[in-house]
């Protein structure tokens, strides 16, 4: 897993389905569609060893904003390129020229929050409105016999300005094989 590649930090287009809704006013809010402008991390994951990986996944393992842990169940990140349900890359072949981008975090202008595009993120939660710096441990892994990767990301976050999204440093961690 590596900090490279031309889609590691990318701003795209993005829309919101809203359901009508009612206000204080008694006013409804037609439903229809928000758009407006995301601006990704991402990482690049590849496969180091000559056969296939199978089952791949990255977990975002723990979560700290400034120097305190607010999250330490890990969970899986989603696959860039993927339908939004995508945790489990069932395969990867081998070779760097191989690989997958996987989300790692997100800002937007429409929901203004810091987002980490985790499995546990469908649910409501790893959504983030407090301004601040944010770190986040991941580790890649797939079925053994193969390497795995770590890796850390610390990012700062201003709630003030959906694109000043700042990358403060990335760094790479120990890669460690299993072959039982």
């Amino acid at each position: 897993m590596s900090y490279e590649g031309s889609r590691i930090k990318e701003e795209v287009s993005i829309w919101y389905e809203v359901a009508t809704t009612a206000s204080p006013g008694n006013l409804s809010v037609p439903a229809g569609k928000m758009e407006g402008k995301s601006r990704h991390i991402r990482a690049w994951v590849h496969n180091l060893i000559g056969f296939p990986a199978h089952n791949c996944q990255v977990f975002v393992q723990r979560i700290w904003r400034d120097d305190n842990v607010i999250e330490a169940e890990r969970t899986p990140l989603h696959w860039t390129d993927e339908p939004d349900s995508c945790f489990v890359l069932p395969l990867m072949r081998w070779g760097h020229e191989n690989g997958h981008y996987i989300d790692i975090c997100s800002t937007d202008s429409v929901a203004k929050r810091f987002k980490i595009h985790s499995q546990k993120s469908t649910r409501g939660y790893h959504n983030f409105d407090k301004s601040g710096v944010y770190k986040l441990d991941l580790a890649a892994e797939a079925l053994t016999p193969c390497s795995f990767g770590k890796f850390s990301i610390t990012v700062n976050f201003d709630g003030g300005n959906w694109k000043n999204l700042q990358i403060l440093s990335v760094k790479p961690g120990r890669k460690w094989s299993r072959w039982w």
